[in-house]
């Protein structure tokens, strides 16, 4: 069989096209695009203007936010001679989608300042600048779509990068590993410092509790789910008499009525979640009253951009299961009194976190979900991990810090140090990006590494803006790229 030599190249090209036009809207060009083509300002900038003929000037693009909230974060732009000001920018592909995506009552776009878009009308009650990129464009939707194709056209362009990735680049990995090791250390005590603050007003256990249930609220929900955290003892009342079973849904009915996360509407056609919210349901209006006056607003939960295992509906649910275990605390304390590897000591911590059998939620990643085909644990590993770096590690670490048992501290600093890799998150990926380069980055081993580089971001990327103004760390790097040479 013959096969041309372009045949693949072909192929790919006329394939992702039509792909990615088949997820453009009324054939209008795909937003990923506007999103690679504003990244990499690749577009007529110096004479730009916005739609009601103001001149824009860009210093920085910011940084896409793959997440929820808007397209790109931290730009520094300029809007009709004012002064170079950060910003948020929002990408659309036609400018009524700010409104009709509701991005207006979104209060993660207030720091928004340019809206983005290919071309189309502008509604009369639009309320901010507007910039149709098609207009300072030299290349038409078709070869863009081409362009965006290439490989290339996903590795940030040298202009983003941090001003001290060109002398980290010239580091060897043992002096990054260092570097980064010591940098998680500083970091490990900081959380140490925010649970010793919390256990001097509520005591170590209640501090525990705290940090872990807020932990299992990922991101956005951290503050309702520790709201939810101080109503435990309220939330257990009367249920000493109950069976297991029956006080785990009475105390699953009460956390989500609380949490103001309970349905309105049963679902008909699933049997299965609909017994379960019916069971739920007769227990929140018996108990209602009694409760009502502690519930949170609907509102101050996020729901955009969660993973279903993430959902504040299941992680709720594991809560009760923690509520009800008498062994909770003790299983922690016995957990870190036997000395043993991390990878035995992650297993370890996923059976007390995870390891609980739910006749629903075992099957269930949501109320209105379908059932799985097979049981999840309640807390899966990178959870587990996250909780463990981030809040049990250094809770231990504030009850013996002050004991002088200088073992102690050793012991949660050696596990600190070479607990396996967590999840990447955007946060990392971005930080790779611009101090790194985007290397490979083989020298991240351990969680302590990524850390390490979390904290750097922290104690300097987050004190800049977009263009390291100011920024003292590339200094740093330069003297660390002296001293290794050295």
């Amino acid at each position: 069989m013959s096969i041309s030599p372009d045949f693949y190249h072909q192929w790919r090209s006329s394939a992702i096209a039509s792909m990615q036009l088949k997820e453009s809207v009324a054939g209008l060009i795909p937003e990923k695009i506007l999103h690679m083509v504003w990244m990499y300002q690749r577009f007529n900038t110096e004479n730009c203007e916005t739609s009601d003929g103001r001149k824009l000037r860009i210093l920085h693009p910011g940084f896409w936010n793959n997440g929820p909230g808007p397209d790109f974060r931290s730009a520094v732009i300029s809007i009709h001679g004012e002064e170079m000001k950060q910003a948020d920018i929002e990408i659309d592909v036609k400018a009524s989608y700010w409104h009709s995506h509701r991005h207006d009552l979104n209060p993660a776009f207030n720091k928004v300042r340019l809206h983005v878009i290919w071309k189309g009308p502008i509604p009369p009650d639009h309320p901010l600048p507007v910039l149709k990129l098609s207009k300072y464009s030299p290349e038409n939707e078709a070869e863009l779509l081409e362009w965006s194709n290439e490989a290339t056209s996903e590795v940030w362009p040298e202009f983003l990068k941090g001003k001290c990735a060109a002398p980290l680049s010239e580091l060897d990995a043992d002096t990054l590993q260092i570097l980064t090791r010591q940098a998680s250390l500083v970091r490990l005590r900081s959380k140490t410092r925010q649970i010793e603050d919390d256990a001097k007003r509520s005591g170590f256990e209640n501090a525990l509790w705290q940090h872990l249930v807020a932990g299992l609220g990922y991101q956005n929900n951290q503050w309702p789910m520790r709201q939810i955290a101080n109503m435990r003892d309220q939330l257990k009342d009367g249920l000493d008499s109950l069976s297991y079973s029956n006080a785990l849904l009475t105390l699953q009915a009460r956390l989500l009525g609380v949490a103001n996360l309970l349905p309105k509407e049963i679902p008909s056609s699933k049997r299965c979640n609909q017994s379960y919210l019916k069971n739920l349901w007769d227990i929140w209006w018996r108990d209602r009253d009694k409760f009502e006056s502690m519930m949170v607003p609907v509102c101050i939960w996020s729901m955009q951009g969660i993973r279903p295992a993430n959902q504040p509906t299941r992680r709720l649910a594991t809560v009760a299961h923690w509520m009800l275990n008498k062994r909770f605390f003790k299983q922690m304390e016995d957990w870190f009194n036997k000395p043993k590897q991390p990878r035995t000591a992650m297993a370890e911590m996923s059976e007390i976190l995870g390891d609980y059998s739910d006749e629903f939620w075992s099957w269930h990643w949501s109320l209105k979900g379908d059932t799985m085909k097979k049981p999840a644990p309640l807390v899966g590993s990178q959870r587990t991990n996250d909780l463990v770096i981030n809040v049990i590690l250094p809770w231990f670490l504030a009850r013996v810090k002050h004991s002088g048992q200088e073992e102690l501290k050793q012991r949660v600093e050696r596990l600190y140090l070479n607990w396996p890799r967590l999840a990447d998150n955007r946060v990392l990926k971005s930080a790779r990006q611009r101090l790194l380069r985007d290397q490979a980055c083989r020298w991240i081993k351990s969680a302590a590494h990524q850390q390490g580089i979390l904290q750097i971001v922290r104690d300097f990327c987050n004190h800049s803006n977009a263009t390291c103004e100011q920024c003292l760390f590339p200094e740093v790097a330069r003297s660390l790229e002296m001293n290794s040479s050295a």
